[in-house]
């Protein structure tokens, strides 16, 4: 197991998929194997601009391998030349708190379900080839 955690007990198995690098003009999408469901707990992604004149946006949905069933809001809009972040997880409320800046924005979610066809896609929106994104997604996964 190479020193990786694994975490396995009566629900399932916790585990990180990781996002591999990927311009900005393309999608990953992210779906359960053959058996098994998943529960999108929370994840980051990075993407660094490169000097094209565009505002991005990081872009993360569900499909049921067609039709969106989860579009998340977006976090600031980011021009070139700067690296910007989304981060999502848990719902979180914190009374006069504030984002570390606008390009690392925190989007509070409940877990969610995919199983099946589903997809867990992940984009940038105005996105183009000299840009990249990439980061991780934890879930656990759960034998059907």
């Amino acid at each position: 197991m190479g020193g990786d955690l694994v975490w396995i007990f009566q629900g399932g198995r916790y585990r990180t998929v990781p996002v591999p690098a990927t311009a900005g003009n393309a999608q990953v999408n992210l779906t359960p194997t053959a058996g098994k469901r998943w529960l999108v707990l929370r994840g980051r992604i990075t993407c660094v601009n490169d000097a094209t004149v565009a505002t991005r946006n990081i872009a993360l949905k569900c499909t049921d391998g067609t039709n969106p069933t989860f579009t998340f809001p977006f976090g600031a809009a980011a021009t070139a030349s700067t690296t910007h972040y989304l981060n999502f997880g848990p719902f979180m409320f914190n009374l006069n708190c504030i984002q570390e800046s606008a390009l690392n924005a925190y989007i509070g979610v409940d877990a969610l379900l995919l199983e099946g066809a589903d997809l867990f896609q992940i984009g940038v929106v105005n996105g183009v080839a000299g840009d990249s994104f990439s980061g991780w997604v934890d879930i656990l996964e759960i034998d059907i």
